[in-house]
């Protein structure tokens, strides 16, 4: 299982946990205690036993800040756990009704990242750039053209923050991440 590193607050997180037996294989039903631990910020947490070998786990913050996100079978962490997750209070991502203004629109908006620092970015495969927005939903700048060359980009798709908010985009057509 990959625990999720972000989270918004109000918003519910989901992720997968599959069991494995002492050989490393796949467990074929359930049945194991499995908990989902919050510290750090309040919250309310679910796992629900999928009597396959997987459990669906849950969690949604109730406020902004760092949250240490414990999973536990049969009282023992799995592995990865714990593991800090951000929570964010995203405007936009709260509130899908609003519209984000991108002087002149975008043609095709792909991906998706929120950083740590609350900056949206969003691909635009058509236009192939990036936009990125402030908290307030406010086009904050742009970047990238058509090309192959450094900066440039051909079709944009995913969208990533690393832990220091640098921004790495998936460059489709050009095979490479910039």
């Amino acid at each position: 299982v990959g625990l999720p590193a972000y989270s918004i607050k109000g918003v519910k997180t989901e992720f997968t946990i599959t069991s494995k037996d002492d050989n490393g294989d796949h467990c074929t039903r359930g049945g194991s205690q499995v908990s989902v631990e919050l510290e750090g910020v309040a919250g309310t947490t679910q796992v629900r036993d999928n009597m396959d070998g997987s459990y669906v786990a849950s969690f949604v913050p109730q406020e902004v800040g760092e949250v240490k996100l414990s999973v536990l079978v049969n009282e023992d962490h799995i592995k990865g756990s714990p593991d800090s997750v951000l929570v964010t209070d995203y405007g936009l991502l709260n509130n899908p009704s609003k519209s984000l203004n991108c002087n002149g629109g975008m043609a095709g908006p792909w991906g998706i990242a929120v950083s740590r620092n609350d900056i949206l970015a969003v691909t635009d495969f058509s236009k192939h750039g990036v936009y990125m927005f402030d908290k307030d939903d406010r086009l904050v700048t742009t970047f990238g053209r058509k090309g192959s060359g450094k900066g440039e980009l051909d079709v944009p798709a995913g969208v990533a923050f690393d832990a220091h908010d640098h921004v790495y985009v998936a460059d489709y057509d050009n095979n490479r991440i910039q």
